[in-house]
């Protein structure tokens, strides 16, 4: 089912969305403190809904039942993820048909699909990031590292907003 955090919390502890669940964010605090972690599990979901989040650390689940991703934005307004996210599956997707996705903090892991119509922009450094896959929409990387190892592309890509390939 779904469940909304529509309030500021100062919850401490780690926030877990199980398998087939999707939690929505409505205030940027809506996961409390940045002392414990998000876990994602795999085909749940986990909607940013427009949400500037900082320093809190993501465990990302793997797929997703729906082309949008695990990690999704179903606002038109731009979200962001400031702290470290880990890749818990061989391969976790990000995605969503509204605003843009913006991931600083690191990623580590196997590898990340981006899904759907949305811009994903990465700019932390992902040294540890074996892959990235871009199945569809536009995907910007600022920094030298942003994309870490393996490029698979499918969609738009840009490389310090000044290169562009497409397939």
């Amino acid at each position: 089912g779904l469940t909304i955090l529509s309030g500021a919390n100062t919850f401490g502890g780690t926030c877990e969305v199980k398998t087939g669940a999707t939690l929505r964010l409505g205030h940027a605090s809506a996961l409390g403190s940045t002392n414990g972690a998000t876990t994602v599990a795999n085909t749940a979901f986990f909607d940013l809904n427009g949400q500037n989040v900082a320093n809190e650390a993501l465990n990302l689940g793997g797929a997703s039942a729906n082309t949008n991703g695990v990690l999704l934005n179903s606002s038109p307004s731009e979200a962001s993820w400031g702290g470290p996210v880990a890749l818990t599956d061989q391969s976790a997707s990000v995605g969503g048909t509204s605003g843009a996705i913006n991931i600083s903090g690191a990623i580590t892991g196997t590898n990340l699909n981006k899904y759907g119509t949305c811009t994903l922009n990465l700019s932390g450094s992902n040294t540890s990031l074996l892959g990235l896959t871009l199945a569809s929409g536009t995907t910007v990387l600022s920094g030298p590292s942003a994309g870490g190892g393996i490029l698979n592309l499918g969609g738009k890509f840009y490389s310090n907003a000044d290169r562009k390939s497409t397939r």
